[in-house]
């Protein structure tokens, strides 16, 4: 026998012997855009004293070069929809944490001052908004997840940057020394061993749901696994004729289809949204016949540039060897905190997680964390990098109770419509975070096109252009595709 098909062989047997002996046989995961922990949930400790939240008198200087300058508080009302989008990037991220941008004069603990100072400075923002928060009321949906399942108050993000390296870290536990949003490895798809080849190593089923374009296919071996995408709007009927992989992952909307507008949570979008999101995932996972052997991870991939009051670890484990040189940055810190909650029928209502037990006197929640457990669920027989090594898992969050539990809600609060600033549309000026999405649609075909200077519109029409031409099919419906109604009025 071929000595691959043989490992290969051996490892299936132990994942399914594993698989049948703990309760969790589906993980399905959503990870949301640009918030940190304490601007979404720091007001919940409301709620449940336990979460490490706010206690309402934390601030910063609005110029730290002026002593003699206001403070600004932190406040629970935040809108719905921030605007300017705050800085995110490494620079901003160092400067945020420990008001400097000279990575030299890096020191713990971050003293998290410089938040209000960078708002102001780097994108003409009212230095206020980075420091108002959301009250419980406000968020109904992650409120009664909360209190219903788990809330992780230690998970930070695993690059102190923005949104595609950390997406990278929880797909395969590095960003092979990327930093920033970067085009050119997009272009031959990052190289890196994923969580989706591991699970089809251990014949475990995989599938990737996408609003718009899924971000698996940064990865160039995901891109060989074409029959593992489909559209969204295919999720409610998998799950409740319990088609539902061992592994899921959600993309949400980050631009606009037809009918539809972002639901990803990335200023400047409404999060009222996202909180419909959430709740759609939810009642749909709780009505299936896979509930009681379902976990649901709702997290976010950074911090966005909102207040967060927690230092982020510093001397991590670097994963593979790799460092970035501009902007500098040796992936030995892990970013601020995110909004983390976990939802399953085999976990206590109220339920905090703070730090894990390990693996590492140092180990701590961050999205390697995810790849790390997997292993230890699936008996997968190595770690990706150094970082998943290193993660907390949290298999004990599920460990604590006997049976599932008979009492978890079937619907979750009604999503509040508050008045909202500044939404937009399919006419503003592509975001930041729509352009990546662009470089990674245009990878896909070999193409050049970068997006400047387009509409949402026009970069909405491209990505699903690009994503039927790698596909081969049209993988929207037809009434959520662009090039049907683009000369109609039914465009809205």
């Amino acid at each position: 026998m071929n000595v691959r098909i043989a490992f290969v062989a051996v490892v299936m047997l132990f994942a399914l012997a594993n698989a049948q002996t703990q309760p969790i046989k589906h993980v399905v995961v959503l990870m949301q855009e640009n918030r940190s922990f304490d601007h979404m949930m720091g007001f919940f400790n409301r709620l449940n004293p336990e979460i490490n939240g706010l206690r309402g008198g934390e601030s910063n200087l609005v110029d730290l070069a002026d002593p003699a300058s206001p403070f600004v508080t932190v406040t629970d009302d935040s809108a719905y929809v921030t605007d300017p989008d705050p800085g995110h990037y490494v620079s901003d991220v160092t400067y945020q944490e420990y008001g400097t941008y000279n990575e030299t004069l890096v020191r713990p603990p971050a003293p998290m001052n410089g938040f209000a100072d960078n708002y102001k400075n780097r994108v003409r923002g009212d230095p206020q908004d980075v420091m108002r928060c959301f009250s419980p009321e406000t968020l109904p949906v992650m409120a009664a997840l909360s209190s219903e399942f788990a809330t992780f108050d230690r998970w930070f993000c695993s690059v102190p940057g923005p949104t595609m390296p950390n997406r990278y870290y929880f797909n395969s536990a590095t960003s092979h020394g990327d930093a920033e949003n970067l085009v050119f490895p997009m272009v031959v798809g990052y190289p890196q061993k994923t969580i989706y080849e591991q699970l089809d190593e251990a014949g475990l089923s995989w599938n990737s749901y996408f609003f718009e374009l899924p971000t698996p296919l940064a990865f160039r071996g995901t891109r060989r696994s074409v029959r593992n995408f489909r559209h969204f709007t295919n999720f409610r009927e998998d799950v409740l004729n319990g088609n539902l992989a061992t592994f899921t992952h959600i993309d949400p909307l980050y631009g606009y289809i037809p009918g539809f507008s972002a639901n990803d949570d990335h200023p400047n979008h409404d999060v009222s949204r996202g909180q419909q999101l959430m709740k759609d995932i939810y009642e749909i996972l709780r009505a299936a016949p896979t509930w009681n052997s379902t976990l649901f991870i709702i997290t976010y991939d950074e911090h966005g540039g909102f207040y967060d009051h927690v230092p982020a670890p510093m001397d991590v484990p670097n994963p593979d060897g790799r460092t970035s040189e501009e902007p500098f940055c040796d992936f030995t810190r892990l970013g601020p905190r995110v909004p983390t909650l976990m939802i399953s029928p085999w976990i206590a209502p109220k339920t905090v997680v703070h730090k894990p037990n390990g693996p590492h006197a140092t180990s701590e929640f961050e999205h390697s964390s995810l790849s790390a457990t997997l292993k230890k669920m699936f008996n997968f027989p190595r770690f990706l990098t150094r970082r998943d090594a290193w993660a907390g898992t949290f298999e004990e969050v599920w460990s604590g109770l006997r049976e599932p539990r008979a009492d978890c809600p079937e619907k979750l609060p009604e999503v509040i419509s508050y008045p909202k600033k500044g939404i937009l549309n399919k006419n503003s000026p592509i975001s930041s975070l729509q352009q990546q999405m662009v470089l990674i649609a245009a990878s896909l075909t070999g193409d050049n096109e970068t997006g400047s200077g387009w509409t949402a519109l026009q970069g909405s029409i491209y990505i699903q252009r690009q994503v039927n031409k790698f596909f081969g099919r049209n993988m929207y419906p037809d009434n959520l595709l662009w090039d049907n109604c683009i000369n109609t009025d039914s465009c809205e």
